[in-house]
């Protein structure tokens, strides 16, 4: 029986790395509103969601196995189930800022904007430098119907100055270079290769 258990909590822990793996790898490749569903069969009990529930039936406050259940629906397309279990989740550990932004694209992708922009900002509350954050708030606005460009532009623009030398800063350079139609200077420019030619 011990090493039951051991397989399902292994088992458990490669999917959920796996998802938040792919939550990292969609802000950083899309705009954070559109995650890839994967292909559930409707006709077949998912075992991966069954664990999930089989969890949280053991115990109703096992904020773990929620946030699990919430992203594995997310990433299943099943949004409006999700976003239940980001909202009873966040109500045992409000102060969970990974669970918040993950419930913010959720809420994003399921059309939510103003909850979804409230989510952020309230990540943004708790931690301004939160690159994250900054950054899935300036893809809301673009994405929003219809576009908020100026808003989207300024938090691009905070994002480049607070995400420090990271991948999440050159995303949102690239991204504002895209908003706005101006070319990205590249690291190694010197003021004169960049300036423009002479008259």
């Amino acid at each position: 029986m011990t090493f039951n258990v051991v397989a399902v909590v292994v088992v458990a822990a490669l999917v959920f790395g796996a998802i938040g793996v792919a939550v990292f790898d969609d802000l950083l490749r899309g705009n954070g509103n559109e995650p890839t569903p994967l292909t559930v069969d409707p006709n077949q009990t998912d075992p991966v969601e069954q664990q999930y529930r089989d969890q949280i039936a053991k115990d109703p406050k096992d904020v773990a196995a929620m946030s699990a259940l919430a992203n594995y629906l997310g990433n299943t397309g099943q949004t409006a189930e999700a976003i239940t279990w980001y909202e009873k989740a966040l109500g045992i550990t409000p102060d969970d800022i990974s669970l918040r932004l993950d419930f913010a694209s959720a809420l994003a992708s399921g059309g939510k904007e103003r909850d979804s922009e409230l989510q952020y900002q309230k990540v943004i509350q708790a931690q301004p430098d939160n690159a994250f954050a900054l950054l899935g708030l300036a893809r809301l606005y673009r994405s929003w119907s219809p576009p908020r460009p100026e808003d989207a532009a300024t938090y691009y623009q905070l994002t480049i100055d607070r995400a420090g030398d990271s991948v999440v800063r050159q995303v949102a350079q690239q991204e504002l270079a895209e908003l706005t139609g101006t070319p990205v200077a590249s690291p190694g420019a010197s003021p004169a290769s960049t300036a423009s030619p002479a008259p």
